[in-house]
């Protein structure tokens, strides 16, 4: 008999090992990849009420971003009673401490604040699910039967959890590859639409700069053939430069030899002109009683064209001197000069009829020596080129000018010009 009894309680053993091994050979097929959330909570569920012989079965989880606890799965109720997560005293000891809360009796089931009060449950066990030591989720059985958790039970649902937990991480895990890949593929996308974008910015680049060396080489072409035709106008110059050299030197020496030239006319011209002046002066202080006032006259005359030969020669003196001083240029009345020439004109004028008229001359810089000769010169060869006609009409006058055209120093500007007619059929 007693053999007996232990063979039988030997094959009980024996029974409840078969029967733990095959539980948790069922807990092992639990999959941990390549599946949702939603299922993962069913099958967990599933597995809870089958091996621990559970009535009710709640499922709890903690979102991603840190959120409490919230609904995941529920067996035994339905899902809208499944209501908040747990808040009792001892639950929230469980989730900080993660130690299991195993309550025996109605009273101990309902101070766990799970279930509501319709649900008579006897025995209630709860335990978090930890993901890498943080608790991600929780799992609560509860039996209807007087029949309590053993420790093989809670056994049986640590194993559960810890396998729970382990699907749990694979598909955070799974996720965290998911939007790894869809990051990494959006980032090879922009990295490829970046590349596109800098090959074509290359190319348009490439191009850009064929285009630039093009006007560039166009450009230096251009500059060297200035360069060339720079150097020749260089070339020319210094030789435009050697001949005016030469051609200075030539006037210099010129120059030099009028004003030699001048000197000597000009000494062998004043011993006449004085000899002329003093006998003519002799004749009209010692002999002046026995003169006729025509003849004092004429003697006069020739004192005053000797005294004018004169300061024309000392006149041509100073304009042989004019390439190596400057002139001598202030306000002049023109009209006033003119006058001086006419009179020293005034023997061309006897025993002919001319008409002399002096426009309105304005006032002009000018070197007044040189400008008086130059009336002189004009009216005499006017009055010259009329002498065979009856009636000579001389007119002196200017022709306005825009002030842009010529301006003197004194913002005055002016033009002189001498028409010489005679009857009023031919100027001059």
């Amino acid at each position: 008999m007693c053999k007996y009894s232990q063979t039988q309680e030997a094959n009980t053993v024996h029974e409840d090992i078969q029967t733990e091994l095959s539980a948790l050979y069922e807990i092992s097929s639990i999959p941990t990849s390549q599946i949702s959330h939603q299922e993962l909570g069913r099958l967990v569920l599933d597995k809870a009420t089958r091996l621990l012989g559970a009535s009710i079965a709640l499922l709890y989880r903690r979102g991603d971003d840190g959120q409490p606890l919230r609904p995941w799965a529920a067996r035994g109720v339905p899902a809208a009673e499944a209501g908040s997560p747990p808040v009792g005293e001892s639950v929230a000891r469980l989730l900080d401490e993660g130690q299991p809360v195993i309550a025996e009796g109605v009273e101990a089931v309902g101070a766990l604040g799970v279930l509501p009060g319709h649900y008579p449950a006897c025995h209630g066990l709860c335990l978090p699910i930890r993901v890498r030591a943080s608790v991600r989720a929780l799992l609560c059985v509860f039996r209807l039967s007087d029949r309590p958790f053993t420790r093989a039970d809670l056994a049986l649902f640590n194993a559960l959890t810890d396998r729970a937990g382990m699907a749990l991480e694979t598909l955070q895990l799974f996720a965290e590859a998911e939007r790894r890949q869809r990051e990494l593929e959006q980032e090879v996308a922009e990295r490829e639409r970046l590349e596109r974008a800098l090959k074509e910015q290359s190319e348009r680049l490439e191009e850009m700069v064929g285009q630039r060396t093009a006007e560039l080489n166009a450009r230096m072409a251009e500059v060297e053939l200035l360069n060339r035709a720079l150097a020749n106008l260089l070339e020319d110059l210094q030789a435009a430069n050697r001949n005016l050299e030469r051609t200075t030197f030539q006037l210099q020496s010129a120059n030099t030899e009028l004003e030699s030239f001048s000197y000597s006319v000009s000494h062998d011209l004043r011993a006449p002109l004085r000899a002329v002046d003093g006998f003519s002066r002799i004749l009209l202080e010692e002999h002046a009683s026995e003169l006729s006032p025509e003849a004092q006259r004429y003697l006069n005359l020739v004192r005053d064209n000797a005294r004018n030969m004169g300061q024309l020669i000392d006149d041509l003196l100073s304009l042989s001197r004019l390439g190596r001083k400057s002139l001598d240029k202030q306000l002049v009345a023109p009209a006033d000069i003119v006058r001086q020439a006419l009179e020293d004109l005034c023997d061309e004028q006897e025993g002919r009829q001319v008409e002399i008229s002096i426009g309105d001359l304005p006032a002009c810089q000018a070197d007044p020596v040189l400008l008086r000769q130059v009336y002189f010169n004009l009216l005499s060869n006017a009055l010259k080129f009329t002498r065979r006609r009856e009636v000579a009409r001389i007119e002196v006058g200017c022709i306005p000018q825009p002030p842009s055209s010529r301006l003197g120093e004194e913002g005055i500007a002016s033009s002189t010009a001498f028409s010489l007619s005679g009857e009023g059929k031919e100027e001059r």
